[in-house]
């Protein structure tokens, strides 16, 4: 008898350390995440001062430039060059930003596919054991078609992602 009574808590107490098995190894990725995702936002917020500061180099150099037109010809055009230099300057910045952005996105979403591609796993293994004559569990076989549909979603738009990534790119590139 008690034999069977250990068996009976091994096979369902199984689920539940996978279930905590799962948690914890997702709050680990999620603060991996977290951390990496911080670093990029330190970053965005960087080069956003940068923008800024830069903003207000253009809008001294303009206002220069407005001054000093009526005055001397040449001044006005070596200020013009220099508000032009500040504005691609500004510009290159302002990409800077879209790509750290972007990839911040872009990793946020592969971290969620990954997490629910971990998640299918776990549970094709519970439906898997639930197929070998254990106890079915119609929650878990639920959940799983959910999340093997949220995956394919997640995958769509990484891949949809890449193809924009690489047009940008190529509009990047210097032309000969």
């Amino acid at each position: 008898m008690d034999d069977a009574l250990g068996i009976a808590f091994a096979v369902a107490g199984g689920p539940v350390l996978l279930t905590f098995a799962n948690a914890w190894i997702v709050w680990r990725k999620e603060k991996r995440d977290n951390s990496r995702q911080d670093r990029v936002a330190s970053k965005a917020a960087e080069t956003a001062a940068l923008l800024i500061a830069s903003n207000k180099n253009i809008a001294s150099k303009v206002s220069e430039v407005a001054d000093t037109a009526a005055d001397v010809a040449d001044k006005a055009a070596v200020s013009a060059a220099d508000a032009a230099r500040t504005a691609i300057d500004s510009a290159r910045a302002i990409q800077t930003i879209h790509i750290l952005v972007n990839s911040t996105l872009t990793a946020a979403l592969a971290a969620e596919r990954d997490r629910t591609r971990e998640t299918i796993q776990a549970l094709r293994r519970i439906t898997e054991s639930a197929a070998e004559g254990h106890a079915a569990n119609p929650v878990d076989a639920a959940r799983l078609g959910e999340l093997i549909s949220r995956e394919a979603e997640l995958t769509a738009q990484l891949n949809d992602r890449a193809v924009q990534q690489k047009a940008v790119d190529e509009q990047q590139k210097p032309r000969k």
